[in-house]
């Protein structure tokens, strides 16, 4: 089915996560995963029982698009205080209709209330659909920011050095600032709610 041919939802709600939801959560990461080997990328998507135990860890919330789940995102607080995004996933069906961008703003709300001023993200550099999609959301390479942006981000790049070195994976920030309004070449972004 084409974009044209698709109905957008008529309400976006997010929701903390919920025992129901694990079922569809987990179609939407076999689909992901599937997508993913056709580029070459070998990752095991989460069975039901992951995703519920990943709540013990992260904050996790989905996104439901008419009661029905459309997708999820899973973040948590590393020290010194900087937001790592584990997961943001929508379901194939429900692409294309901001359902993305409204878990990436619950984050980037979520974050600033904790006082997190950094958030980071691991891509795979074949994920280029993941890498754009960051790139709509403000995210940049980390390794193009010229000088951390905060201290607590240089610190976190500290502690995990070993890591970032070993790679395949990219490391992509952004501030928590505006996350998840969308940022458009010449159209003006709306006035902040604070």
């Amino acid at each position: 089915m084409s974009d044209e041919e698709r109905t957008p939802p008529t309400r976006i709600r997010v929701t903390g996560l919920q025992e129901a939801q694990i079922q569809d959560l987990e179609r939407f990461g076999y689909d992901a995963a599937n997508e993913a080997v056709l580029v070459g990328i070998e990752r095991p998507p989460r069975r039901g029982a992951e995703i519920a135990r990943l709540a013990r860890t992260h904050d996790v919330v989905v996104a439901e698009a008419d009661h029905d789940p459309a997708g999820y995102l899973a973040w948590r607080d590393e020290e010194p205080g900087v937001a790592v995004l584990d997961t943001l996933l929508v379901g194939t069906e429900y692409r294309r209709f901001g359902i993305g961008t409204r878990l990436a703003r619950e984050l980037g709300e979520h974050a600033r209330k904790a006082g997190i001023e950094d958030c980071v993200a691991w891509v795979h550099p074949k994920a280029t659909w993941a890498a754009a999609f960051l790139t709509v959301l403000g995210f940049a390479p980390l390794a193009s920011v010229k000088s951390a942006p905060s201290a607590k981000l240089e610190r976190w790049r500290e502690l995990h050095a070993a890591e970032i070195a070993a790679g395949p994976d990219q490391l992509w920030w952004r501030h928590t600032a505006r996350l998840g309004v969308t940022e458009l070449p010449g159209v003006p972004l709306p006035p902040d709610d604070d």
